[in-house]
């Protein structure tokens, strides 16, 4: 029935969209295919625009004059995303991105998390900071937040307003971000200080050290399967291969009929594949194995490509 509503009201929304008892209040509405809203959710803007697959979960509020929220983003249970309402008041959340839950996101200004962006736990991001009269000497600062590709905040981060955080930039858990952090950086502390960049954050890798990061993770993937009550095994022998019930993952061998191929390097050979460093990929999600696959890969940070 609310599907019902909304597309009455001149809504877009695509297959597959569960919305919960919870409301959505705007001038322009669009919900992308496969799109899930829980219960006590309130989405409230002029253009409210939510790509596939989000998952935005209960007791979530979102409010600002424009929303945008890409592809297979998640916005866990208690999040709370407002501020006051300016005229420059926006939000715009790019795709594969998780804010966990009970974090506070301020939008008076425009607050912009890029692609790949992880916000922990108990966050918060603030576009303004006020209380005490500017007309006594007392700081009042109002300035928008950019967080850039790739940026990890884990739990307790307090980012303040005007900051901008670079691409692939980490910050430690409870450090309180008051001035910009540049690309790949690794910061921490009140305030947050930088204290490792190119090219020793992020390490350097190895072949060989990538290799092995992925025979640990078909090894682990077979033991999850184990577990569910699914046959699986790791082959010994040259490169790598999971065989299970449900199909084989195969890692630097040649692969089979309808087997999955995991790359890091060169162009695949198979019908179904993942290249884990560009993160594109080609699998059939209708198949068990293949959604097992690109579920474990966020165990490992590694997030496909919206397709």
């Amino acid at each position: 029935m609310r599907i019902l509503r909304g597309r009455s009201r001149g809504w877009r929304i695509g297959d597959g969209v569960r919305i919960g008892r919870s409301r959505i209040q705007g001038r322009e509405v669009r919900l992308a295919d496969g799109v899930r809203i829980g219960d006590r959710v309130t989405i409230t803007g002029d253009r409210i625009e939510i790509g596939k697959n989000v998952v935005i979960e209960s007791d979530v509020r979102i409010h600002a004059n424009t929303i945008a929220i890409g592809a297979e983003t998640l916005i866990e249970t208690g999040v709370t995303i407002a501020g006051g309402q300016t005229s420059r008041s926006s939000l715009r959340i790019g795709a594969n991105c998780v804010v966990l839950h009970r974090s506070f996101l301020n939008t008076t200004y425009p607050l912009v998390l890029e692609d790949d962006v992880g916000v922990g736990g108990f966050c918060m991001i603030f576009t303004h900071g006020l209380w005490q009269s500017a007309f006594e000497g007392y700081p009042v600062t109002f300035g928008p937040v950019t967080i850039r590709r790739g940026v990890w905040l884990p739990w307790h981060v307090f980012v303040m307003p005007g900051v901008e955080i670079g691409e692939g930039a980490t910050i430690g858990a409870g450090s309180v971000v008051t001035k910009n952090i540049p690309p790949r950086s690794l910061a921490v502390g009140t305030p947050a200080k930088v204290i490792k960049g190119p090219p020793d954050w992020p390490p350097p890798m190895t072949d060989e050290t990538q290799a092995r990061l992925v025979r640990e993770m078909l090894s682990f993937l077979a033991e999850e399967l184990r577990h569910r009550g699914v046959t699986a095994k790791m082959v010994e022998g040259e490169g790598a291969r999971l065989e299970s019930a449900w199909g084989a993952i195969v890692f630097e061998r040649a692969p089979g009929p309808g087997d999955i191929e995991v790359v890091l390097h060169g162009k695949p050979a198979g019908s179904y594949w993942v290249n884990l460093l560009s993160r594109d990929w080609r699998l059939d999600l209708s198949r068990p194995l293949h959604r097992e696959l690109k579920g474990h890969l966020r165990m490992a940070g590694v997030r496909l490509v919206p397709k």
